[in-house]
């Protein structure tokens, strides 16, 4: 099974609740498609989210890559 790397969060906090994981590749379903991703970058929005401050939505939020 092919895998790909991801930042995952499980709960609310600083930067030390960041973990990389290793998860299985998306299959795409009929109308999406699957891009392969270089790099990314974080911006205030997730870390807003990250730290709990965004209730609509949930923390255990994964940052595919």
């Amino acid at each position: 099974m092919a895998t790909m790397k991801a930042a995952v969060i499980h709960e609310p906090g600083g930067p030390e609740v960041l973990r990389i994981e290793s998860l299985p590749i998306p299959t795409p379903k009929c109308g999406e498609v699957l891009i392969r991703v270089k790099a990314f970058g974080l911006n205030r929005s997730e870390l807003f989210t990250r730290q709990g401050h965004s209730p609509e939505c949930q923390v255990s939020a994964r940052l595919r890559y």
